[in-house]
């Protein structure tokens, strides 16, 4: 993806040579692939983060209906998978242990 300006038509994305007006700044990015092969499903470019809120509303609702509970749910998810800390290591089950008591006093669920 480049983004070249073009003074007759302001700035664009051209994606694979399909050229997308486009105001200048940062925005956000959401790619959603597939569990299966991995292979992605769909790429969105926005300037709000409903997308990544909306993808996140369907996992909580997934953790409440896992017959362990949601703080297992998401133990299963994070441990030994997530990036974690300034030196970017995978979280340990001690630092999730840790997050999720945090998370209780801001209004979490067990």
């Amino acid at each position: 993806m480049a983004l070249p300006t073009d003074a007759a038509d302001g700035p664009y994305l051209d994606i694979a040579g399909v050229k997308v007006r486009w105001a200048s700044g940062p925005v956000g990015v959401y790619v959603r692939r597939s569990s299966r092969d991995l292979s992605v499903i769909e790429i969105a470019i926005a300037r709000h983060d409903g997308l990544a809120q909306e993808a996140l509303e369907v996992e909580n609702e997934e953790a409440g209906r896992y017959p362990l509970g949601p703080m297992e749910y998401w133990r299963t998810r994070m441990v030994g998978k997530y990036r974690y800390g300034p030196d970017q290591h995978l979280m340990t089950d001690e630092e999730f242990e840790r997050d999720w008591a945090e998370s209780l006093g801001d209004g979490g669920e067990t």
